[in-house]
């Protein structure tokens, strides 16, 4: 079946989520509740490995193996969604938000389709602007023209502590710089600007020492 939006969270669904996102072009709409769905199931399978008493050792290992798929899996198909974000923004670096409406895309995937808008038309601005006010009115000597370094992209040097209340998928941040993913209770460094928001979110809470 290849409409995802109509079907549930399952090993089985979650291989052909990723079958079709890896077979088509263009990104695949999420369910709105698929991350909800998402820790629903791995709850429920580290439940059964965790508190495992009266259950058989293999059901047990049953739900070791499908929890340890399921993180492969979802590590995949959101490296391939990441992939198909950035090249979105690529193309659509001049065009607002409103471009992305109908996608199916989840929170995390707005944000970095943001950032990456914003550093490509910071790019390209730049590059433009570089080139149009170049002195091109006196001969050069090519022999003697040096090459100059290229500028950097300005990266916030910020960083914030703190301790994540919801798995947090892979994303790529200011610079091009690739975080992720992150479980549920890890205790992270971030970009200021990214733990705000994730504080602002309630995905998050700053990190002290009696988290």
């Amino acid at each position: 079946m290849d409409n995802v939006q109509e079907i549930n969270v399952s090993l089985e669904t979650l291989f052909e989520m990723l079958r079709l996102e890896k077979k088509r072009g263009e990104i695949q709409p999420l369910p709105p509740t698929f991350l909800q769905d998402l820790r629903a199931y791995i709850q429920k399978k580290r439940s059964i490995i965790q508190n495992s008493t009266g259950v058989s050792q293999e059901t047990v290992d049953r739900a070791r193996r499908q929890l340890e798929n399921v993180f492969r899996i979802i590590e995949e198909l959101f490296g391939v969604r990441e992939k198909k974000v950035i090249e979105l923004a690529r193309l659509k670096a001049n065009r607002s938000m409103e471009a992305l409406e109908g996608l199916g895309l989840i929170e995390e995937e707005v944000e970095l389709y943001r950032q990456m808008t914003q550093v490509l038309k910071s790019f390209r601005h730049n590059l433009v602007t570089k080139i149009k006010q170049s002195d091109t009115s006196k001969p050069h000597d090519a022999q003697t023209i040096q090459p100059k370094p290229e500028p950097k992209i300005p990266v916030n040097k910020g960083t914030m502590r703190v301790l994540l209340l919801k798995p947090l998928p892979r994303f790529v941040g200011e610079g091009f710089k690739v975080y992720g993913p992150y479980n549920e209770g890890d205790s992270v460094e971030l970009p200021s600007n990214i733990a705000e928001l994730l504080i602002k979110k309630g995905h998050a809470k700053e990190f002290s020492a009696n988290n």
